[in-house]
C-alpha cells in the first residue's frame, strides 16, 4: 500500500461480485464450483463477521468441501494449524 515498487502476486486471483442479500449463498456456492472445478486448489473467502465465517464454514462443509474457519476467537495452534 502507498508503494508503486510492490506488486500483487500473479498467482493469486481476485474476484469480487456485488449481489443482493438474498443472493449472496447461491453464488458463494457457484464461485466454489467453479473455482474446485478448475482443479485441486486453496481458496479465502473473507467474511464481515466471526458468526458469519462460522456460518460459511458449516454451509461449505454442508455442500461437501473440506472448509476451515479462522477468526479471533480460535487460539494461535488452531489457527496455525489451519494454515
Amino acid at each position: 500500500i502507498g508503494s508503486l515498487d510492490i506488486s500483487a502476486n500473479k498467482n493469486v486471483r481476485q474476484i469480487v461480485r456485488v449481489c443482493s442479500e438474498f443472493d449472496k449463498r447461491n453464488l458463494l456456492l457457484e464461485s466454489i464450483r467453479d473455482i474446485m472445478g478448475a482443479g485441486p486448489t486453496k481458496t479465502l473467502v473473507f467474511t464481515a463477521t466471526k458468526r458469519t465465517a462460522d456460518e460459511i464454514t458449516r454451509i461449505l462443509r454442508e455442500s461437501s468441501y473440506n472448509a476451515l474457519v479462522i477468526h479471533g476467537d480460535k487460539s494461535q495452534g488452531e489457527r496455525d494449524w489451519v494454515l
